[in-house]
């Protein structure tokens, strides 16, 4: 489960060489995205959750597909996709 919270000077953060249920990867946030890439191992039954803020005339995004595959709560959404190289954002 991944939910962004950057403080105000950074736009975005990477952390390399991760590591969930033998599984490394690469993760680079930022307020209004989530890409993990670089993903080496089994990943089998692996989701990954995204939460991300939203206003009403945002569109959810993976991969830089608009999708309807989401949950809205307040002015989050929450996407739930496998684990595997990805890029979800709000726009």
């Amino acid at each position: 489960s991944v939910e962004p919270s950057l403080p105000d000077s950074l736009d975005w953060w990477k952390m390399e060489n991760l590591r969930y249920r033998g599984v490394d990867y690469d993760l680079s946030i930022g307020e209004d995205f989530v890409q993990v890439s670089y993903v080496r191992g089994k990943t089998e039954n692996l989701k990954l959750q995204v939460t991300l803020k939203k206003n009403s005339k945002q569109k959810v995004y993976v991969d830089g597909k608009e999708t309807q595959d989401y949950t809205e709560d307040g002015d989050y959404v929450r996407v739930t996709v496998p684990f595997r190289s990805c890029k979800i954002f709000v726009k």
